[in-house]
């Protein structure tokens, strides 16, 4: 606990605190003591035999009372019945820290704690350690944290009422992971990053949810003034490559005109010849696969009925029986009927 009351009820940080005076604290109103030396922060403490109301364990690590020292008094460790927040500031906005992960019913009560007494709540993880032990894994829109399902899974909650941030240091930098909704985002240890950002952009960021404004809207607005420059500058490009085509379109022309001059034959006249030999070409082919027609001489009496009966069908539209008639005749003669007046003379 950094914070306490002296006997005539003013609220002391651990900073401000006297060793060998007696504080009071916040939550059961029992006496403490300054328990200072050792591995720990200065910090009050409970008398021996002495219990308190608040079970609660903090996070009371050298990184969580550097936060606590960047907030103002009157903003640390606020009570709210037998519990208190790390920090509270203005618009009801709570804060809880924790430098590591926690039993799953433990995030869920005081994370609900918050939203009875407070309308948004707010989590810093710090993940440094974990990060040089290789228990999570940070990448660009995304981190993996091993074994945190057991916190996070399912956890249902309103949309931007309960923000989570993580904060990893990496080369004496740190980060700050703004992570998505967690009960829609987990997937398989994976917890997505909506957006990194270093302490001065996440100080601004935390600002702006405490002043109820949207934190995203700055990034929005460059967002839409980068897609803007790379809509202008595509149309650019765009134009630029149409006057480019043109011109290569007028220097083309302009060497087919001389070369027209040249050779005494116009362009047109050349590729009105080659289509029509083209032409010619395939009236050629149509020809040569045209199907073959056979005099009425040569037709033996049954191909003959077979004949008729399909020009018979086909003048009176009867294209179904025509169509199975004409498959027949495919397969027994090897070659398609078609109507000729060769087939049919009188």
């Amino acid at each position: 606990m950094f914070s306490a009351y002296d006997n005539q009820n003013n609220k002391i940080s651990i900073n401000d605190a006297v060793a060998g005076e007696f504080y009071i604290c916040p939550t059961c109103k029992k006496r403490l003591y300054v328990k200072a030396g050792g591995r720990k922060k200065p910090h009050f403490c409970h008398y021996r035999n002495e219990s308190c109301i608040d079970y609660w364990k903090y996070d009371e690590s050298d990184w969580s009372n550097k936060w606590k020292s960047s907030f103002s008094n009157e903003e640390v460790e606020i009570i709210h019945h037998e519990h208190h927040i790390d920090i509270e500031v203005k618009n009801n906005l709570g804060i809880m820290f924790s430098s590591s992960s926690m039993h799953w019913e433990t995030f869920i009560e005081k994370t609900d704690y918050m939203l009875r007494n407070i309308n948004n709540a707010m989590w810093l993880f710090n993940l440094t350690d974990l990060y040089k032990k290789g228990t999570i894994e940070p990448k660009r829109n995304c981190i993996i944290w091993r074994g945190i399902w057991k916190m996070f899974y399912d956890y249902q909650y309103l949309e931007n009422a309960v923000w989570i941030v993580i904060e990893i240091a990496v080369k004496g930098v740190s980060w700050f992971g703004i992570l998505k909704d967690l009960d829609r985002s987990y997937n398989d240890k994976t917890l997505y990053v909506l957006r990194w950002l270093k302490e001065d952009q996440f100080r601004r960021y935390f600002n702006d949810i405490a002043d109820k404004k949207d934190p995203e809207l700055p990034y929005k607005v460059e967002e839409e003034r980068q897609r803007k420059l790379k809509e202008e500058a595509n149309e650019k490009e765009r134009i630029e490559r149409e006057k480019h085509e043109a011109a290569e379109r007028i220097e083309r022309e302009k060497l087919e005109r001389q070369q027209e001059e040249k050779e005494g034959q116009p362009v047109l006249l050349r590729k009105q010849k080659v289509d029509e030999e083209k032409k010619g070409g395939q009236q050629e082919n149509k020809k040569q696969n045209e199907r073959v027609y056979i005099p009425e001489r040569l037709l033996d009496p049954e191909m003959k009925q077979m004949s008729d009966r399909l020009n018979e069908l086909n003048r009176l539209n009867r294209f179904s029986e025509f169509s199975d008639l004409a498959m027949i005749w495919y397969e027994k003669y090897g070659f398609a009927w078609t109507y000729s007046p060769y087939n049919h003379e009188n």
